[in-house]
């Protein structure tokens, strides 16, 4: 049998042979199985192949079937106690709970030919038993359980699980709320008779929960390293690696021909342009300190001078780290459906993924000589800023949640990240907005470097407010939102023996 969960505390009515009564077995969608010359099974899937040893006539026809199978297990094992008794009935689970271990079957809970939900294996160390479950054992749904909607039904799933679990029968669903609160297998049972729910259909629905890992100890026996996790952050750090949830990941430009890629630039807000004063490069590279005297130096400033950071600091501060250097296109196909497109890509002094760049940045400004106060974006081809919004109660605000992060030190200027999130989106599957956090590490660093090499004072900031932004800027926040502050002003240092030449674009009109 798959397990035995029939002992001196468990009900024998609950056990192993009510649980294959609706437990059927089926490969997963994107594997397939061939029969070899020789009799042997190949059972493959894009991400490797598995061949079975030579097995008896019997046992190899029901794996052979399982692309297609609808039959609970109890059935299965009905057709081979037939000819042969014991004997077929332990190749079959031994190779099933090979193929489960391997990732390719998913266990469908079924009754009367319908299929009411399903737990598919997502991750590396997946392996589906039945396991000891006393009827008075204390049950309730782990904290890290997240439920969402996929298509025409719910999915359930943890970033603990190697599996997650498909609920396609709404009275289930029901039921699985009534686990918020502890239960035992028999309380459920009850509850479940209650909703119109047979006992065996609630005991499969217990073991695909508990495949998935979505139970906790009532008793608050686990460990203190997994109760600092949040579940979302257990979730999206599991969901954007490999190794425990499935799906497509990685660049999988699975959106060609539906969805047309973001450009690399943005189109620029409508508003007065202030062109840039530009540092000459080559004196900035003659002329910088050495790279480990600035990283050695490098800190959080939180005081400025009395004067304040002025244009050209932002001029040289914006060049250095964000201005785009070239535009170019990229031939790109996508694995999952063949198709091939264009992707706009640039290159820029931080790097990115996939050169995606699809971070903006956005200035307000307190006080800046040179520059009036008020929010402004940063065109990164242009090397000019555009007035978004003069200061008002809006850009008060920015300022004032950046001050309440920065020790109670209002900003002299806030620099907001950005990210327009369909140019990573568009390519990547699964590491998307991870990969967006990282960049904006990656500018935070790079905006770091150069404050110190200019003698500004930087600080970055822990968090922002995604709706004060929103409200600042007019954007979308599912389109184009916030993802990282820092924080800039004139520093309290002495002056800097290089300075580079800065030169002076003509007004724009």
């Amino acid at each position: 049998m798959i397990g035995d969960i029939s002992n001196e505390t468990a009900n024998p009515a609950v056990g192993a042979v009510m649980v294959e009564r609706v437990l059927a077995p089926r490969l997963i969608e994107t594997a397939w199985i061939a029969r070899l010359p020789d009799g042997r099974l190949r059972i493959a899937r894009p991400e490797g192949a598995v061949t079975l040893p030579l097995l008896p006539a019997a046992v190899s026809d029901v794996l052979a079937g399982l692309s297609e199978n609808s039959m609970p297990l109890a059935d299965l094992v009905d057709d081979l106690a037939r000819p042969d008794g014991p004997g077929l009935i332990s190749h079959l689970f031994a190779h099933l709970t090979r193929l489960s271990m391997q990732g390719f079957l998913t266990y469908r809970l079924v009754m009367d030919g319908a299929e009411l939900g399903s737990i598919e294996p997502t991750g590396m160390r997946h392996r589906f038993l039945v396991q000891p479950m006393p009827d008075t054992r204390s049950l309730r749904l782990s904290r890290f359980s997240v439920m969402r909607r996929e298509d025409d039904h719910m999915v359930v799933e943890s970033g603990l699980s190697h599996a997650l679990i498909r609920i396609r029968h709404g009275t289930l669903m029901g039921l699985l709320g009534m686990l918020a609160t502890p239960q035992t297998p028999a309380s459920l049972r009850a509850l479940g008779e209650a909703m119109g729910i047979r006992a065996e259909v609630t005991a499969g629905l217990l073991v695909l929960l508990q495949n998935g890992k979505h139970f906790e100890d009532v008793a608050g026996n686990s460990s203190d390293d997994l109760n600092l996790w949040n579940p979302h952050d257990l979730l999206f750090h599991a969901s954007s690696r490999f190794g425990r949830m499935g799906g497509s990941f990685g660049g999988a430009f699975q959106h060609i021909g539906d969805i047309d890629p973001a450009p690399a630039l943005r189109v620029l807000p409508s508003g007065m342009r202030i062109p840039l004063p530009v540092p000459v490069l080559e004196e900035m590279i003659r002329n910088d300190p050495p790279f480990q005297e600035i990283v050695e130096t490098r800190r959080s400033i939180y005081s400025y001078g009395r004067a304040p950071i002025t244009l050209d600091d932002i001029g040289e501060f914006l060049y250095r780290v964000a201005r785009v250097r070239q535009i170019g296109t990229q031939t790109v196909s996508s694995v999952l459906t063949g198709r091939e497109g264009q992707m706009e890509i640039s290159s820029r002094p931080t790097p990115a993924g996939g050169r995606g760049y699809e971070l903006e940045l956005y200035l307000t400004v307190d006080s800046c000589d040179g520059l009036d106060s008020g929010l402004y974006h940063y065109d990164p081809a242009g090397h000019q800023l555009t007035l978004v919004r003069p200061a008002d109660d809006v850009t008060e605000q920015m300022l004032a949640f950046a001050s309440i992060a920065s020790p109670g030190i209002r900003p002299q200027v806030l620099i907001t990240m950005a990210a327009r999130f369909r140019r990573m989106m568009w390519k990547y599957d699964r590491i998307a907005y991870a990969a967006t956090l990282k960049h904006v590490g990656v500018m935070m660093q790079q905006m770091y470097l150069a404050a110190t090499t200019m003698h500004l004072a930087p600080s970055a900031q822990g968090s922002g407010n995604i709706e004060i932004f929103a409200l600042a800027t007019g954007n979308d926040p599912e389109v184009e939102g916030s993802v990282g502050e820092f924080i800039l002003g004139s520093s309290t240092r002495e002056p800097r023996r290089h300075r580079p030449t800065m030169l002076y674009s003509r007004p724009a009109s």
